[in-house]
């Protein structure tokens, strides 16, 4: 260490220990100092008959601590009751003006007969499509006693017609 780098280093920790004395010194002297006191007049009783009894404050005093909140409650308050669902109506169940009259069950030409609203009788294949009315049809399942009709227009959805006996 150069003998300019060991001055500077003596002057610093002169001025820090100087600094830290001056700051104990400011410290000491305002814990010295009486409180300053609140300039309104606060209203004090004492307690009737009894010398040098303990000076009581009055309520307006402690009116800013008693308001203070000291702590949360212990526990959460309930929710709210969340709010009432707005009633959906299902849709109506897709009708057919078609009646199933037979089915013609053969290994990959299943068929249905379908009898219309005129009474004309139909052959429809599975995968067919077809109109009615005002609905487009697709045959996508033939059974022994029952059909399974995809509806795609005006509504989407699938009706199932069975033999009447």
């Amino acid at each position: 260490m150069t003998p300019s780098t060991a001055r500077l280093l003596t002057r610093l920790c002169r001025l820090g220990s100087v600094s830290a004395l001056a700051a104990t010194g400011a410290i000491v002297y305002w814990s010295l100092q009486p409180p300053e006191l609140p300039s309104a007049v606060v209203p004090v009783r004492r307690v009737a008959g009894v010398p040098n009894s303990p000076v009581i404050p009055g309520y307006e005093a402690l009116q800013a601590s008693v308001d203070q909140r000291l702590r949360p409650p212990l526990y959460d308050p309930p929710p709210p009751p969340p709010a009432p669902k707005p009633k959906v109506e299902p849709p109506p169940p897709i009708r057919v003006n078609l009646k199933l009259v037979g089915t013609v069950r053969e290994p990959g030409k299943d068929r249905a007969m379908l009898a219309g609203p005129d009474g004309s009788i139909e052959f429809r294949r599975i995968g067919d499509e077809f109109q009615s009315e005002s609905q487009t049809m697709v045959v996508e399942e033939v059974g022994a006693r029952d059909v399974l009709i995809h509806v795609t227009a005006p509504r989407d959805g699938t009706v199932r017609l069975n033999l009447e006996e």
